[in-house]
């Protein structure tokens, strides 16, 4: 079970689908909340509508994997960007360079999830994004930089009863 219960009488789930959440609403006429307006993100993520997941910018400087691992303990993963439109609103959030997701595997360029990249934005192994002009640029080893975590929101749900 996921949530947390807030003072206003809304609680905090991360699944509505599954059997806690089906308890409290036969139990306790909790209710499940679906637009957009009814998803949050952790303390300092933003919340992009366009991609329904939530984003925040790393100042502190590391290597690849290591950026790589701290996304994964905030449970997310270095941002993924499908369009420009998600380009945008992630160098909009940036304040400095920032490492994103896209890696070279076997030859070939794909995203945490292993989905290939169908957009991409290159200035001219492992990528940042560049905070004045928003394109990309590969970089190679064990260079430090900013980095870029997204992550699925939480639902919230309301207490009706």
């Amino acid at each position: 079970m996921n949530y947390v219960a807030n003072p206003d009488k809304i609680d905090i789930w991360s699944d509505c689908n599954n059997q806690d959440f089906e308890f409290w609403y036969r139990n306790y006429g909790y209710e499940c909340l679906h637009d957009s307006a009814d998803f949050f993100c952790k303390d300092g993520y933003v919340y992009n509508e366009m991609t329904a997941q939530c984003y925040k910018y790393f100042k502190e400087e590391k290597p690849f994997n290591d950026s790589k691992r701290r996304c994964g303990s905030e449970s997310g993963s270095l941002a993924s960007i499908s369009n420009a439109k998600t380009n945008n609103f992630i160098h909009n959030i940036m304040q400095g360079p920032a490492m994103i997701g896209a890696e070279a595997v076997n030859g070939h360029w794909t995203w945490p999830d292993g989905s290939p990249l169908t957009y991409e934005n290159w200035e001219k192994t492992k990528t940042e994004i560049q905070k004045g002009t928003g394109r990309w640029k590969s970089i190679r080893g064990q260079k430090s930089e900013g980095y870029i975590c997204q992550m699925d929101p939480e639902q919230r749900i309301l207490v009706t009863g």
